[in-house]
């Protein structure tokens, strides 16, 4: 005879940050740690600002929240 199932506890779960926006913050930290001028969609943004910001950020990857099963 096969054994009861047990019952799996619920756990707190984090709220997770959004990785749009976890892009962002982290676009922030890394523009505020080179002095470079952050890229917003108000200002007329200055070409190569993105592009450098996505070099810098290839030193340092972001990585998506990972999901635990």
């Amino acid at each position: 005879m096969t054994q009861p199932r047990r019952k799996v506890k619920p756990t707190k779960r984090l709220p997770l940050v959004p990785f749009k926006e976890a892009q962002r913050l982290s676009d922030e930290r890394i523009a505020q740690e080179h002095g470079l001028p952050l890229p917003t969609k108000r200002s007329p943004r200055q070409p190569g600002i993105l592009t450098q910001l996505r070099q810098l950020r290839r030193l340092r990857p972001i990585k998506p929240p990972v999901r635990k099963r």
